[in-house]
């Protein structure tokens, strides 16, 4: 099945794994509220354990230095697609509201 679109993700390349996962999760946890459509129906297995939707497209994880991640960023920018952000600061805060004052 080819995709007409796929969720990327460009982390840093100095991040821990943790970190990596962390920011991963982080980055398109508010993808499907503001894209509902790449969100695909819920699933359920044969005894009838319902779960939750996933994404109906591929998401793919790229790293880059610094510069990679500046020039990426201002290219999405220009072009007018809607990002998310996990800025450094974000590792010290513990809630929403700290998170939107580090950014």
């Amino acid at each position: 099945m080819r995709f007409d679109t796929k969720i990327a993700v460009l982390l840093r390349d100095d991040l821990t794994v943790w970190q990596r996962l962390n920011v991963t999760s982080f980055l398109v946890s508010g993808i499907g509220r503001m894209a509902p459509e790449v969100i695909g129906e819920p699933y359920a297995d044969a005894g009838g354990t319902e779960y939750l939707p996933k994404f109906r497209q591929p998401v793919l994880v790229f790293e880059g230095d610094k510069q990679t991640l500046v020039t990426s960023h201002g290219r999405a920018v220009n072009r007018g697609m809607r990002l998310s952000v996990c800025t450094s600061d974000l590792f010290a805060t513990s809630n929403d509201r700290d998170n939107r004052s580090a950014v």
